[in-house]
């Protein structure tokens, strides 16, 4: 999902019970990211520097998770670089 400048997504929410829509709204993405999946209504996210964070899309909140550790074969490939 890569937004345009200043883009905002048009959502719907939907029920799975009722299977019909709940309600609508807009969305403003956050620009550079990935979004790698979600949880509890937490998008989670890489920058270009590879840090993970969890993002809100309705209150904005940010907060960056600790850095994961390299993996054995990232620490063999970063050597023969």
């Amino acid at each position: 999902m890569v937004p345009k400048d200043n883009a905002k997504e048009r959502l719907f929410l939907y029920s799975v019970i009722t299977r019909k829509r709940l309600g609508e709204f807009q969305l403003r993405l956050l620009r550079n990211v990935t979004y790698c999946g979600s949880s509890r209504g937490w998008l989670i996210i890489i920058d270009y520097a590879f840090e993970i964070s969890l993002f809100n899309p309705f209150s904005r909140k940010i907060i960056p998770l600790p850095p994961l550790k390299r993996l054995a074969f990232e620490k063999r490939l970063l050597k023969e670089l």
